[in-house]
This record gives C-alpha cells, structure tokens and sequence, in this order.
C-alpha cells in the first residue's frame, strides 16, 4: 500500500469551471476574482475579499497597507512556515518572537506583552494546524496597546473559536490556496477584512497601484490611467479563481470527512504509548488542514525514515524558525523566545490527511508506527 502525505480532491467541476474561463475574454483579474471574492466573504461571514497570489503577498500587502515606518516590529510564532516571518521582512519591518502554548503550539498571548516596545507595530498570530488562536484575548491586547491585528489563516478556512472564525475580531486575515490545503488552486491566496478602506487599499496595492486595472479598460474604453501608489504585482487571474469557486460550497461536508478521519486516527494512536497529540481547547471547530503528532526528538527522524520505506508520506510541520540563521540576524528574540517551540518543532511530524482517506489507510499509517516502536524498544 503506498498513502502519499496529501491528495488533492479537484475533479470535474474544477476542469469544467477551468475550461470556461480558458474561453473568456478577460484571464486576468475579472469577474471569475470578484465573484470568487464576493462568495467566499460570505462563507466566512466578512465584508470584503480580496484575492491575491498566495496568503504570503497578502499578509505582506496587509501591513504595506498601514504604511508603517521601517524597521517597526510585528510580534509573531517561531512556529509557523518561513512565509509569515519572510513577510514580514518583505514590508520592511522587524519580525519578534514571542513562544508558543506547549500544548496547542499557538502563539502564548500571556508573554505577548513581554515583547511589546516603543517600536512594536503589530500582532501577526498564526492559527497552527487549524487551530484558531484565542482572538478574543488577542484581539483585547492589540486594542490595549494601540497596535494591529494581522491574522496568518492559511490553516484555518474552516476554522472557529467560541462562534467566531477569521477576521471576525483582527484587522484583517489571510488565507492560502496552495496545493496541499483544504480549498486550492496550486497557487493562490485571500485576504477578509471587514473594513472598507482597506479593501479598497488592498485592491489597489495588488495590482500595481494603478488607477485603472486590464479589466476596467477592457469594459468602459481605454482611457488614460494613473500610479496612485507603489504597488506589486499580486493580483489573483481568472482561470485559478475559477477552480477556488467550485469547492466552496464543499467546504463543510469536507471538514466533516477530515474530521471522521482525525477522530479514527486519535482512536487508534491512544494506545501508543510514545506518541503524543497537539492539544484542542474547548468551543473550538478545528479545520483539521494537518494531522500532527509528537514523539520523542530521538526517534522523530527515524520514524520518518521508517515511514519513508513503508510508502507512508510525512511532512516536519513547522521546525522553530530559530533553524534559520539567515531569518535570526535579522529579528528581534530573547532567551525565552524559542523554548516550547524547539521543543515542538524537534518532535512533530504531519500524518496523511485528507478527505477520502481511508480507514484502512490509517489502519496501515498507525500499524506501521506502532510496529516501528516495537522494533526500537
């Protein structure tokens, strides 16, 4: 049996969908984007969105958008994929590294305040896994404080805290597209926010900073356009809109599969004794984007390897970015900035997950763990 670490579910209504707007006048951003747009504001019950290339161009277009000073700082996780701290960076800002919860590996608001200064800008949390962060606590800080609040969805469509799901509470949120998430188009990412300013801002920061998009000429006329601002060039195109737009209405009924799948997992890993899971707090829907477990930093690598051979695909979800040198000279840390999150980061690895995953498959991943501990012990 051979189980890859992700299957995509796209089929098809995505190439049907594709194929029509193959066919269309307009492949850039038209109205394939802003009905995509209008749609998957109103599953996440927010105002407005905005698409973009990926959740990394959003997240950066986000803070471009405040026009904040050079070298301000933006307190994030050290557990999190490279992108949120790269951001960051791209804006010219100075990621700070507050640690993580060591049950949940979500950003620990209580030592949040530790590394708020004079400089500090922003709060970028991260909801890990598909976990969301506590928001309400969050977002009570920020306000305290007078800073903003940017969230790294990109795990956590589906994802809700108490009734309350992304960019219901913060600034803004930004969610991925990518190949291996639960709603993709290869490449691609979203930006909500229920502010009309910023949507606006957004809009334009995306494409340039042109008074007058491909779009708007080819619908009234040419006419001369203006640079209102200095933008880039992270517009999302028809034809990759096109494919996002048939799986929402998915969304739901996949979560439910994803979580049958989690729940069959967690039945059959209680009895190993060497394997531990993230923790779920209470009132929370989690998106189950990841399955992540932890075993022992002696034997994480090898369990990999050994897993390798069985033909079972396995993903490191995330090392602590204190890994990367390059990143570290140029962010603000302390001693206690790292210490749950390497803890994490040395023993976690990411199960197969996804929504026609087999009972049998997990039947087949779990053996096969178990059976490596009993050859090890």
């Amino acid at each position: 049996m051979k189980i890859p670490f992700y299957k995509h579910q796209l089929g098809a209504s995505e190439i049907g969908a594709f194929s029509s707007a193959v066919k269309a006048e307009i492949l850039t951003t038209g109205n394939q984007v802003f009905d995509f747009e209008a749609e998957f504001a109103s599953f996440l019950n927010t105002r407005y969105c905005v698409a973009v290339q990926s959740c990394t161009a959003g997240l950066q277009l986000c803070l471009e958008a405040y026009e904040f000073e050079a070298d301000s700082e933006v307190i994030t996780t050290p557990l999190t994929y490279i992108a949120t701290a790269l951001s960051i960076l791209q804006a010219r800002l100075k990621p700070v590294f507050c640690d993580v919860d060591p049950n949940t590996g979500n950003i620990d608001i209580r030592k949040i305040k530790n590394y708020i200064t004079s400089r500090t800008v922003a709060i970028m949390p991260v909801h890990l896994y598909g976990q969301m962060v506590d928001m309400v606590a969050l977002s009570q800080l920020a306000k305290e404080n007078n800073l903003v609040c940017i969230e790294d969805a990109a795990h956590c469509i589906e994802g809700t805290r108490e009734n309350y799901g992304p960019a219901s509470l913060s600034d803004a949120a930004c969610f991925s597209f990518y190949a291996t998430k639960n709603v993709t188009c290869g490449e691609g990412g979203c930006i909500a926010t229920n502010s009309l300013e910023m949507a606006n801002k957004l809009r334009s920061l995306r494409s340039h900073g042109v008074s007058k998009m491909a779009f708007d000429r080819h619908k009234e006329g040419y006419s001369h356009w203006d640079l209102k601002t200095l933008g880039w060039k992270y517009n999302l195109d028809n034809l990759h809109a096109s494919i996002l737009r048939p799986q929402l209405p998915l969304i739901k009924n996949k979560l439910k599969q994803r979580e049958n799948a989690a729940h069959y997992y967690q039945k059959l890993l209680k009895d190993i004794q060497e394997v531990n899971l993230i923790a779920i707090d209470e009132n929370v829907i989690h998106a189950r984007h990841l399955f992540p477990i932890r075993v022992s930093s002696n034997y994480r690598d090898k369990l990999i390897k050994y897993l390798e051979k069985s033909n079972i695909g396995t993903v490191v979800n995330y090392r602590s970015l204190n890994n990367y040198s390059i990143l570290m000279k140029k962010s603000g840390y302390d001693a206690e900035s790292f210490k749950n999150a390497s803890e994490i980061g040395d023993e976690v690895l990411s199960l197969p997950m996804y929504p026609q995953i087999r009972n049998e498959e997990i039947d087949f991943i779990v053996n096969a763990i178990s059976n490596f501990f009993k050859e090890v012990n």
